[in-house]
């Protein structure tokens, strides 16, 4: 029984790290690199909603919650991601829930919700 719990912790601690890399990635895509390098976080990357549709790029992303486990494999953080209008350069801050999910070890962690549409 030791052996299996010691596994599972294993495992968690495993979800926990990439989940920790899968959010700097993220938060590095966003900001730095185009919609083709951003869809791939998704799980339905044809539903992702990204920023360049309307013209506007991510400049910032801040978190404003810890990651709050709904179970082993979702997690939800409520995050203020910083748009930049990029024909006016007004900055909208837009309030961002995210729902991510693991998906397995080959993809590891996706967000499960398209990114808010801007006002």
């Amino acid at each position: 029984i030791a052996m299996s719990l010691g596994g599972c912790g294993s495992m968690e601690e495993k979800r926990e790290t990439a989940f920790s890399q899968t959010l700097t990635l993220y938060k590095n895509a966003m900001r730095w690199r185009g919609p083709g390098d951003q869809k791939p976080f998704f799980v339905h990357p044809e539903q992702a909603n990204l920023p360049s549709k309307y013209g506007l790029k991510v400049v910032d992303f801040q978190m404003t919650s810890q990651a709050i486990p709904v179970n082993d494999t979702e997690r939800l953080i409520t995050a203020k991601l910083y748009y930049l209008n990029e024909s006016s350069q007004a900055i909208q801050i837009v309030e961002d829930s995210q729902k991510w999910v693991w998906t397995g070890e080959e993809k590891g962690w996706r967000r499960g919700n398209p990114m808010p549409t801007p006002r």
